[in-house]
């Protein structure tokens, strides 16, 4: 791929080497009619653009990237075939660092950056989601962030190219590959994926973006195997650690547990209602730059993953596909006009309670003169006004307590006796008999 550099495909003069991946490599380029104006283009490997397939996956990545129109998705603005069979697609330049890098640095995420980053991530694949766009290899390495503004870790989801699209009749996964294979990077996978099913919706997103939101809190993957057999036995049948035993305050630890549980309709059904999770959760916490500003505000749900998306997501899940993303932290986007900073985030919550009472300007003396027997309030610092003391309840009602009770004696007597009026009567004949003097 070195030898690329100096060439021009399309419009693009390839300038220097960015990263290169299993799939392809990542160049700096820049147009050669318009002076100054930067990509990032990625091409193909030669030998893999003869594969039909794993080629048509790679132009589905502009498809589902463009349509989606997100702001934290990277921009992709050409791409195609050149002359020769070279497969190339140009992006913005993005100067920052992957999500993996950055763990691997830090070891541990806070709670704020962590909630900062997913809900970004969350924000972005809910787009694609509205159009039937499933990522399908959601991972750190397809996460960069980037320096903006308003945000100082704004997040580019990159690489939709084994992503389902639904939307367009010409492109369908069973096309592409056959059926019954499986498709995503093992550490991230959902147990649906791994089960190859057909009816493969954004909740395996959800459940990937649970597993990136566990390595940023507690430093680790929630799972650790080493070959393909342990991985599947891991996410079909182990249950996660708790993030609270690394710390994490356990609202948010509760919404990380959800969203990794085994079971689609048990997790978050969008990555809407993930948002919504989190914002809960993280009630106490401040400078959350996505809760901020627009990122706060989603599409709507206009396929949600619970029930909507399957039938409209039906294509069986496909071979395994590397990713064609820099390995390194090069690429970046170009500047763009500085926004307006972002009032910090304030809870749109009110508090339930509401004291009833608002303690006068000027203090109260030291001293109280308390009433013997007095109620425990008198005790208190509250004004003498707002003490209500309890009086003692009238005989009247003692009274008429215990008429009730003795209608209700009557009531059942008489109930009995009507009921059981033969047995009554013989009694009382018996009775009778028994009173006159023996003859």
């Amino acid at each position: 791929m070195q030898a690329l550099i100096g060439q021009t495909i399309g419009n693009w003069r390839i300038r220097r080497l960015l990263g290169e991946g299993a799939f392809g490599a990542v160049f700096e380029a820049e147009h050669s009619a318009i002076q100054g104006r930067k990509g990032a283009i990625k091409i193909l490997k030669p030998e893999l653009s003869m594969q039909s397939g794993i080629k048509q996956r790679f132009l589905n990545e502009a498809s589902a990237a463009s349509r989606a129109e997100h702001e934290n998705i990277v921009q992709i603005f050409d791409g195609g075939i050149a002359p020769d069979g070279t497969c190339y697609q140009v992006m913005e330049m993005l100067n920052g660092t992957v999500l993996t890098k950055l763990i691997q640095k830090e070891k541990k995420l806070d709670a704020a950056r962590t909630v900062n980053i997913a809900v970004q991530i969350a924000s972005a694949l809910q787009a694609a989601h509205n159009l039937q766009i499933v990522h399908r290899d959601l991972k750190p390495d397809n996460v960069f962030i980037v320096e903006r503004t308003t945000n100082s870790e704004f997040v580019k989801v990159l690489d939709f190219g084994v992503a389902k699209l639904r939307g367009d009749p010409l492109q369908t996964d069973e096309k592409l590959t056959s059926t019954g294979m499986i498709i995503g990077t093992a550490p991230y996978m959902a147990p649906e994926q791994w089960q190859a099913r057909p009816d493969i919706d954004g909740r395996a997103d959800v459940y990937a973006l649970g597993v990136i939101m566990f390595e940023m809190l507690c430093g680790q993957r929630p799972y650790s195997a080493g070959t393909a057999y342990e991985w599947i036995m891991l996410h079909m049948e182990a249950t996660p650690p708790d993030p609270v035993q690394f710390g994490v305050q356990p609202q948010l630890a509760r919404v990380v547990r959800r969203m990794l549980s085994r079971q689609p309709e048990l997790r978050p059904q969008s990555m809407r209602a993930v948002i919504q999770d989190l914002r809960t959760a993280c009630r106490g916490l401040r400078n959350i730059a996505a809760f901020s500003g627009e990122q706060a505000t989603l599409p709507s749900d206009a396929a949600p993953g619970g029930g909507s998306v399957p039938s409209a997501i039906l294509s069986a899940p496909t071979a395994v596909v590397g990713s064609a993303s820099p390995a390194s932290a090069s690429t970046s986007y170009q500047p763009q006009p500085a926004a307006p900073q972002q009032a910090a985030y304030q809870p749109s919550y009110q508090p339930a309670y509401q004291p009833a009472y608002q303690a006068p300007p000027q203090a109260y003396p030291a001293q109280q003169v308390v009433p013997a027997g007095a109620p425990a309030a008198y005790y208190t610092n509250q004004p003498p006004s707002a003490i209500a003391v309890p009086t003692a309840p009238s005989n009247r009602g003692a009274i008429l307590r215990r008429i009730g009770e003795a209608a209700l004696v009557v009531v059942v007597m008489g109930l009995y006796a009507l009921y059981n009026w033969q047995e009554v009567v013989n009694g009382f004949r018996t009775f009778l008999q028994s009173l006159k003097p023996p003859t």
